[in-house]
């Protein structure tokens, strides 16, 4: 059975001492992964900016607030303001728990003017001291039971979804896309503008993981992504094939299936073939959706094991670029233009910079040539280098 991971922030003045590597790797391997450590609370307050990520978080009572050293041993200003984050900021969403040095009979001195500050760390469950004996694994135990009894969407979605998650952490975006994702398993939809708005997001999740293959050289660059299935299964596309298989055709035929329906959910438009968006408002449910999400789940999973499998990529496919090289902005006349190699003219696709490397594929006689250029690049034939 897989090991629930949890994902722990740790602030204290002292963090460096309390976690070198050895108690990391201990953790871990128990399954509290540290995914922040500070000294101050303002570098708590940016380590919590993606809370989802966030199980738990430790702080002492003798920190700072900012990164200034701690004047007094009464100072708390790090405790009151990890405290204002937890009720104020995170809303209670993220449990808090205490492990400090400070005696028991110290801090409700400190606190005996507003004794209900201490409430929200109650002693041997949110409140631990490092001195005494056996409250470190006590600490742990509490962080294990406190967040499993909370039992997040959050934490369930990532120890269930543990390698997809870990994947997509090579992917822009692809971490928030799967959790935005995979929570709609825990909406009421009483409203699928949610569902109608994320064919677009998860197909551009798709063109992310294509384009790392194409950066890779798993794939060369094509004028279309749906011409990649057809590539995929062996055919030769626009003169690139490849000499042995590296998807399996399961998953060529449940791409081919992702990419026309994610083509036709992407656009709120009349004259579609499939009518997606349609179907989904009728249906008023993320089915279908989930149906895409899953295989781009796979196709996460795929690119992880492409890159176990075959560190070089040379010499998996034959074919050649028409060409290639980095554009240069010239004037024609007064306007700006976008040339390659002294020969091409490249259509701006809005995203054409000086000195952008890309990878001609066809081009066509220039209707209206200026000096050596003779060449157009429509702006689907040509592919910019990421």
């Amino acid at each position: 059975m897989r090991m629930n991971v949890y994902n722990i922030v740790w602030a204290d003045d002292e963090i460096d001492d309390l976690l070198d590597s050895e108690t990391i790797a201990e953790l871990e391997s128990k399954g509290f992964k540290i995914i922040g450590k500070t000294h101050d609370g303002e570098k708590l307050e940016s380590l919590l900016k993606k809370p989802e990520m966030v199980d738990a978080v430790i702080v002492d009572a003798n920190f700072n607030e900012s990164a200034v050293e701690i004047g007094s041993e009464r100072d708390t200003s790090g405790l009151d303001y990890a405290r204002s984050l937890f009720l104020h900021t995170l809303k209670q969403s993220i449990p808090f728990f205490l492990f400090t040095n400070r005696s028991d009979e110290l801090l409700r001195e400190i606190y005996k003017h507003n004794p209900k500050f201490l409430d929200d760390f109650p002693r041997h469950k949110r409140w631990f001291n490092k001195s005494a004996q056996g409250e470190y694994d006590e600490l742990f135990e509490s962080i294990k039971t406190t967040v499993e009894e909370m039992n997040s969407p959050h934490f369930i979605l990532r120890n269930k979804f543990s390698n997809e998650f870990e994947v997509a952490k090579l992917i822009p975006n692809a971490e928030n896309l799967l959790f935005k994702g995979l929570l709609l398993d825990f909406s009421d939809f009483s409203s699928n503008n949610v569902i109608v708005e994320s064919y677009n997001p998860v197909r551009m999740l798709c063109e992310n993981i294509i384009d790392k293959c194409q950066e890779k050289g798993y794939i060369p660059y094509l004028s279309s992504l749906n011409s990649v299935c057809d590539f995929l299964d062996l055919k030769e596309i626009e003169g690139f094939k490849l000499k042995v298989p590296i998807m399996h055709k399961t998953l060529i035929r449940s791409l081919d299936y992702f990419l026309s329906i994610t083509q036709d959910g992407s656009h709120d438009k009349s004259g579609l073939p499939l009518k997606v968006i349609d179907y989904v408002r009728n249906r008023r449910n993320a089915n279908l959706y989930k149906s895409i999400l899953y295989i781009a789940m796979d196709l996460l999973l795929w690119y992880k094991e492409l890159l176990d499998a075959l560190p070089d990529s040379d010499g998996l496919w034959t074919g050649t670029y028409e060409a290639k090289g980095k554009v240069c902005a010239v004037m024609n006349g007064d306007r700006l233009v976008y040339t390659v190699n002294g020969k091409y003219q490249i259509e701006d696709n809005g995203e054409l910079q000086d000195g952008s490397d890309i990878f001609i594929i066809k081009s066509h006689p220039n209707r209206h040539p200026f000096g050596s250029i003779t060449e157009f690049v429509f702006k689907t034939n040509y592919k910019i280098k990421k």
